[in-house]
């Protein structure tokens, strides 16, 4: 065996130690070439044993610590090596290099990569900074290739092989083929997202049952860009390699980046995500009060949606009167402004006449891309027009024929129109391909540029076409004489009874009428004084209205990329990219983007677009989490027809009557007090429990089928904050207490994804031994389609829907008191049940009860020997049991009207269905005021559901935990998302939930 020394001033990265790096060589001549062979022939020692370990980097970046006297494998592959020693090559983007390259040889240096590190040992809460030195095989790892020509002699190969070590912070030009830099760390990836920002609204006129029926859609509206930061804690590879384009071709200047996930078998979760906005939201619209003008109906989509109804209506009815009385006065003043006369005034020949214009906005409508509608009405301005700069800007991207045309600075407002034109995910068509509606609703993939294309010859139809004349002079009235401004303005000279008496048939006094939910005529004396100052309220806090908004909008961004960034980390492999960029290694921005990478830091790289300096290719949490947020706004109680109620309420309480909810979705309530604590939890329960009946009632053909209804009813349910929430008021939670914590997680299979307290220990720290400080958890579930449809499809056993109550009831009581657990033990034992059925009075009669309870519902949990009830608490018990048989009874019901339906019974009315409902109702508001939890309605539901069809189908569950650790002597919250995803495809998930 030769040993060749190389001294340390030979290796500029080479920072710490003293004496030789030795590469042990089993050949007998080191300046001959290698000749190609299986076995082991170069192994690489640093130093001397017990002299100073060593660190590769540089003075400013993280280093790589290595203990003196350590042995490293140093692996020389040919094209002739065997598969299994060349298996290596694919896992750092080499496996065809030899197919280009056949005579070259590829030389692998591995210092503790794809170690089996113990997680809970190594793993550290902090970034990587200049002076964080991660120790090789335990909290770090390194890998090193580089290709030669095979006939090089092996002594120059190696020289030139260590004089090129380097980290990837220290990478300043692009590597050359076959050459790759990694560095495995534990720790946080930081990244960045740049999200656009949008919103759809749906909405019913009452949370009735009944009434539960779409009001209008409002479909997407791209407002504005949100650049969002965020930290994912983990194992991760970051590795450097040469670049190439679509084609396969060279890009010299060019260095391709990829991070992935490491040691995957044994933590799959990430050990803490945390969000945050970077900014408020940039490139709003022009208009200051946008989404309110949606929400009041005055935007040019609310007026074509009420021009599309007028049609729908006119078909159905024969007279014109009932029409009539379906629109406000708003409404109508904007049809006799459009026509030129009052509706009502029409002969048959002008009332024909009107009929045909609003058949041609209808059909111009139907055939225009929402995109183009949205970008006309943005553009368009009576007081200055911005339809030339939108046009130019249109024609730009006509002449596109490739994406790779997108060079340099993009112009912000070009780039702008591209994010409105793709829905607010330009990034994803600029990969090439996208997903549309096919045959059947089916999405089928296709090329993004023609799909563009398409959508830019809409706009430019509905500006230059004569076939969409009227639907541009719909938009010209809506911003001309319609504009929510201009109502806003003239609202503040209203200063007495004799001037709001005057705007009674004015369109003033009809937005008033949307404002207040009544018609001017029809208020008295005082209610005309009371108006005048309700109406300055509505002013006053209109100024803040949209701000208010913006935050619930950020607010529910913030919540959804969360969940989407621990959901894509925990499904991801280690083969998959979480990260996949090139970086331009030209000029000093992309080498600080270099440096900032080799520190887990990817916020700059992806926050925005900036193609001459970076180009990003499809990762897990760059493209699968979505670059846009379009969120999802139910209106509960928007408007019956076109009659209003409730907005003055939304105005003013803005901050209480608009809910951001955990999955990305938004809740407005008009009619429904939101202003107290307890009540948003239960009329927040209230609203879920009607939106699911209805739904099974549609669903299940009890009702009259309607899919655009029935869309709504599975989008609301979508956004309705459902979970199981659980908590400690002890600021210590032992291993007990979290074992208990842990009973749930197999109802959820949530076992398999390491919710358990063995692989817990491996991220969740201790404050002391047997303390891991105060932690919060909570269930979350969704649903697929079928899950939800399979709910009493089969009939439930009584017993069945009894024991759900049951422990939903110990659950909720055991984390509350002494005397309500006990209560909870007693109510879970069915022999007391029985007692309680023989005699109810006689029940209630007793002086005390002593119980002992049967076994326990939970793993980690057992029952107490002996409970013993005093007169007081066999009161609350003796509640519970006649809730209980309310509730059973009301479930039954319901399941003979839907086993009928499925039979061939006829379908009955809505009120009908809500009038044989009534005691579920009853059940459930008084179980909310006995149970002592938040979203009881959901988690009886959830149970029913998980008893029809098995969770890994229809179900997605998760468990938040949410701890205190130490980093660096700042305390501060971290949390743990345990995911299971179902088995149906992600477009299917319709019932979502959040942690209060």
């Amino acid at each position: 065996m030769t040993d060749i020394n190389i001294s340390k001033r030979e290796i500029p990265f080479l920072l710490g130690g003293t004496g030789d790096l030795t590469v042990h060589a089993s050949v007998s001549n080191p300046i001959a070439k290698l000749a190609p062979t299986d076995d082991d022939l170069l192994s690489v020692t640093f130093g001397l044993a017990g002299e100073q370990d060593y660190s590769f980097g540089s003075g400013n970046s993280v280093k790589l610590g290595v203990k003196a006297g350590s042995n490293a494998n140093l692996a020389p592959l040919w094209r002739t090596s065997s598969p299994s020693r060349s298996a290596v090559l694919a896992d750092h983007g080499l496996a065809d290099y030899f197919t280009t390259h056949p005579d070259d040889l590829i030389l692998i240096l591995s210092l503790g990569a794809n170690a089996d590190a113990n997680v809970a040992g190594s793993f550290t809460y902090s970034f990587l900074t200049a002076t964080a030195t991660l120790e090789a095989g335990a909290s770090a790892g390194y890998i090193y290739s580089r290709s030669y020509p095979a006939d090089k002699p092996l002594q120059g190969i190696l020289l030139d092989f260590f004089s090129g070590l380097r980290l990837p912070a220290n990478v300043t030009t692009a590597p050359s083929p076959g050459e790759v830099v990694g560095f495995e760390y534990s720790g946080y990836l930081k990244l960045g997202a740049e999200l656009s920002v949008g919103y759809e609204l749906k909405g019913a006129p009452s949370i009735d049952i009944g009434q539960l029926l779409l009001s209008e859609h409002y479909q997407l509206s791209v407002i504005g860009n949100l650049a969002l930061g965020a930290s994912v804690a983990g194992n991760f590879a970051v590795e450097v390699r040469s670049a190439v384009d679509a084609s396969g071709a060279s890009m010299p200047d060019w260095a391709r980046v990829i991070v992935r996930k490491k040691r995957a078998s044994q933590f799959n979760v990430a050990a803490d995500v945390s969000v945050d906005a970077s900014s408020d939201l940039q490139g709003l619209p022009d208009t200051p009060n946008e989404f309110l003008g949606a929400l009041l109906g005055v935007n040019a989509k609310n007026w074509l949606n009420m021009i599309t109804h007028v049609e729908e209506r006119v078909r159905q009815l024969s007279d014109l009167p009932t029409l009539q009385a379906e629109l406000d006065t708003l409404a109508t003043n904007f049809l006799g402004e459009w026509i030129g006369k009052a509706s009502d005034k029409l002969s048959n020949t002008e009332f024909n006449s009107f009929l045909q214009r609003v058949q041609k906005v209808v059909e111009s409508y139907k055939s225009l891309d929402n995109s183009a509608i949205t970008l006309f009405d943005r553009y368009f301005n009576v007081a200055g027009s911005k339809i030339g700069v939108l046009t130019e800007k249109l024609n730009a991207l006509q002449a596109l024929t490739s994406w790779d045309q997108f060079k340099g600075k993009v112009d912000p407002e070009l780039w702008a129109i591209v994010q409105r034109l793709t829905g607010g995910d330009p990034l994803a068509w600029i990969l090439g391909r996208i997903e549309i509606p096919g045959p059947g609703g089916k999405p089928i993939t296709v090329p993004s540029l023609p799909e563009l294309q398409k959508r830019v010859q809409q706009t430019l139809d509905l500006i230059q076409g004569d076939a969409h004349d009227e639907i541009r002079k719909v938009i010209a009235l809506a911003k001309s004489k319609f504009p929510l401004d201009g109502f806003l303005n003239s609202l503040s000279t209203v200063d007495s009874i004799p001037k709001l008496k005057g705007l009674a048939e004015d369109k003033l006094g009809g937005f008033v009428e949307r404002l207040i939910g009544k018609g001017i005529g029809q208020l008295s004396n005082s209610e005309l004084g009371q108006t005048i100052t309700r109406l300055h309220e509505i002013l006053e806090a209109a100024k803040n209205f949209e701000d208010n908004v913006y935050a619930k909008f950020k607010e529910a961004a913030k919540q959804s990329f969360s969940f989407k960034l621990h959901s894509e980390y925990s499904r991801a492999s280690e083969r998959e990219a979480l990260i996949d960029v090139m970086i331009n290694l030209t000029g000093d921005e992309g080498k600080a983007l270099m440096r900032a990478a080799g520190h887990g830091d990817f916020q700059d790289i992806l926050a925005g677009f900036r193609p001459e300096l970076v180009k990003i290719n499809s990762g897990v949490l760059t493209h699968k989490v979505t670059k846009q947020s379009a969120f999802s706004v139910n209106v509960v109680g928007w408007h019956r027809a076109w009659h209003y109620q409730g907005m003055d309420r939304v105005i003013v309480a803005a901050e209480q009557q608009i809910k951001a909810e955990g999955n990305g979705a938004v809740t407005v309530f008009t009619t429904i007090d939101m202003t107290k604590d307890r009540e948003r939890k239960r009329n927040g329960e209230r609203v879920f429990t009607s939106f699911l009946l209805r739904f099974l009632g549609e669903s299940h053909g009890v009702l009259a089928f309607d899919k655009a209804n029935q869309q709504y009813l599975l989008d609301a349910i979508t956004g309705m904050a459902a979970s199981y929430g659980l908590s400690f008021d002890d600021p210590k939670t032992t291993a007990r207490e979290l074992s208990y914590y842990l009973s749930f997680a197999s109802d959820f299979g949530l076992t398999t994804q390491g919710a358990t307290l063995q692989d817990l220990r491996a991220v969740l720290p201790e404050k002391s031994p047997d303390d891991f400080g105060p932690i919060g958890a909570g269930y979350e579930v969704r649903y697929t389609e079928p899950g939800l449809r399979a709910l009493f499809s089969a009939p439930t056993p009584d017993d069945a829907i009894r024991q759900i109550m049951r422990k939903i009831v110990l659950t909720n009581y055991r984390r509350k008191s002494k005397r309500l657990e006990d209560i909870g033990w007693c109510y879970w034992t069915q022999e007391v049940f029985d007692l309680w059925k023989k005699g109810q009075a006689a029940f209630t009669n007793n002086s005390s009860l002593v119980v002992k309870p049967q076994a326990s519902p939970f793993a980690n949990l057992s029952a107490p020997d002996e409970v013993a009830l005093e007169k007081t608490q066999l009161a609350v018990l003796n509640t519970l049991f006649f809730i209980e048989e309310k509730m059973v009874e009301g479930l039954q019901k319901l399941q003979t009207m839907i086993q009928d339906a499925v039979a061939g019974t006829s379908k009955i009315q809505p009120h009908e269905f809500e009038r044989a409902l009534s005691k579920i109702g009853d059940a459930l508001k008084k179980f909310d005021d006995f149970d002592e939890g938040v979203n009881t309605v959901f988690a009886v539901f959830d149970q029913l559901i998980n008893l029809r069809t098995p969770a890994g189908q229809v179900r997605a569950s998760s468990l938040k935990l949410v701890s205190q650790v130490d980093s660096d002597g700042t305390p501060r919250e971290v949390t743990k998302m345990f995911i299971a995803q179902p088995e149906a495809s992600e477009e299917e998930l319709v019932a979502g939930a959040a942690t209060p």
